[in-house]
């Protein structure tokens, strides 16, 4: 299967969510390698939470979340075509946001998805790392 189609496999573990998170209702995207968990982990969490994940950055998106780009050659300035494609976009004055994966972990936090965030090993982190490793 495609890479592509990984955001359309995705379905909410609940149907009770936290309208006031920062997550709920808003479109994510993902460029590059996240350094403490699996892309399809992190796109799992943000559909828990009530948001939405894109394969691609597209005007609907809100944020897009900056993994390493370093396993790339290709990638010309260190930016990827979805963070430029992005820049161009916030330009033109549209509502969307580029944050690291950092950010997006204290996001998650701030949801409650996750505890700890400095170390990434946090108790909500380890638990969920391995409920996530069963098929969804």
């Amino acid at each position: 299967m495609p890479a592509l189609m990984e955001s359309i496999l995705l379905h909410s573990m609940t149907a009770d969510f936290d309208e006031t998170t920062q997550i709920y209702g808003k479109i994510f995207c993902f460029t590059g390698t996240l350094q403490k968990m699996v892309r399809k982990d992190a796109m799992q969490m943000v559909v828990n939470l009530g948001g939405q994940c894109s394969d691609r950055v597209t005007k609907d998106t809100n944020y897009l979340v900056l993994g390493n780009n370093d396993y790339c050659s290709s990638i010309k300035d260190g930016k990827s075509s979805k963070h430029k494609k992005t820049e161009k976009y916030k330009a033109a004055g549209l509502d969307i946001e580029i944050i690291s994966e950092n950010v997006f972990y204290e996001m998650l936090a701030e949801s409650g998805e996750l505890e700890e965030v400095a170390t990434g090993i946090g108790h909500e982190y380890s638990r969920y790392r391995s409920r996530s490793s069963e098929p969804f």
